[in-house]
């Protein structure tokens, strides 16, 4: 698999040349870029989420069962 993925690597390099191959690098280092601030920006998010379930959760948990 390693091998199909290296060779496939090789192919798209050879095929693009010049100013198209230093464009696919800079596209791929700012999704790059984009991924990592997505990732450290769900960390914050993903507590206020969290607490804002637990909250809820209680609320739910007292209110009466059945009818």
């Amino acid at each position: 698999m390693k091998a199909k993925l290296n060779l496939l690597i090789m192919r798209v390099w050879h095929e693009l040349k010049g100013d198209e191959a230093q464009d696919l690098i800079e596209y791929a280092l700012l999704v790059g870029f984009i991924s990592l601030a997505v990732v450290a920006s769900i960390k914050p998010f993903g507590d206020i989420v969290y607490h804002y379930y637990l909250i809820l959760n209680s609320k739910i948990n007292t209110l009466p069962i059945g009818t």
